[in-house]
């Protein structure tokens, strides 16, 4: 995982550009960094499952479809310019295994991460692909109201061997909270898809997917992912039924 800041260009005369960055300074005192944080698991699932779970997603290729993106409190859509891929929205008891391996995880998860307890309701899960140029634009995943009780996120990453793919890494932007609010800053953690591993983070924090670059078209070549949301109570109309610590955490430093 690595640290990174997004790219700005500033075209105003140096005049007017030295009294914003004063500005800016003295805002800035006054704000309270947050640092995204992530925790990755490798060797999530053993062989067997792996290799089960890959032929279960190739051979549902024709279920995928266009991804959408929430662009109201109940009503979603598929929008190419914030997003695109494809999701699987129906997902039979194959991925049963998978939820209660990461349900293990919770409560180690909470620990290094630092986050506040809560009652782990039910999981909402989908099956995602990202093939050539696919991206999803900055977001959070509790921003709507028929999502806001999505507490942690965790995506599962898989894929073949070898590799047909870079790109598509996980961005996960550091928070200031300013007034009482959160706002996206310009500093992130990055984190790979590394096949067979899981990542958490909390499902309030601005992430984004980075395009995908592949050497091939095919859709065996794509980057496959699990998205699961854990939430506390009220629970989703949609949600399914509920079924080795240890881990790697990525802390941020806080940029000016």
């Amino acid at each position: 995982m690595d640290r990174g800041v997004a790219p700005t260009a500033d075209t105003r005369p140096p005049a007017v550009r030295e009294r914003a960055q004063t500005t800016a300074r003295a805002i800035h005192a006054r704000d309270r960094v947050i640092p995204g944080r992530v925790l990755r698991f490798d060797d999530v699932l053993d062989p067997d499952e792996h290799a089960r779970l890959l032929e279960y997603a190739l051979a549902h290729e024709p279920g995928f479809e266009a991804s959408a993106v929430m662009v109201s409190s109940t009503e979603s859509r598929v929008d190419p310019r914030r997003r695109a891929s494809g999701t699987l929205m129906t997902l039979d008891d194959l991925v049963g295994s998978l939820e209660r391996r990461l349900r293990t995880l919770i409560p180690h998860t909470r620990r290094e991460l630092g986050l506040r307890w809560f009652p782990v309701g039910k999981a909402e899960i989908q099956m995602a692909v990202h093939q050539l140029g696919d991206f999803f634009g900055t977001h959070v995943d509790d921003g709507a109201e028929a999502v806001a009780g999505r507490r942690l996120t965790c995506v599962y990453y898989f894929h073949r061997q070898p590799k047909r793919f870079s790109g598509g890494e996980l961005r996960l932007y550091d928070s200031v909270e300013r007034d009482g609010r959160l706002t996206r800053a310009e500093t992130y953690v990055s984190v790979e898809p590394r096949d067979n591993s899981a990542v958490f983070f909390p499902s309030n924090r601005p992430h984004e997917v980075c395009p995908v670059r592949s050497e091939t078209r095919s859709f065996p070549d794509s980057r496959f992912s699990i998205n699961v949301w854990f939430w506390a109570p009220p629970e989703p109309r949609w949600s399914r039924p509920e079924g080795n610590a240890g881990g790697e955490v990525c802390d941020g430093r806080s940029h000016s």
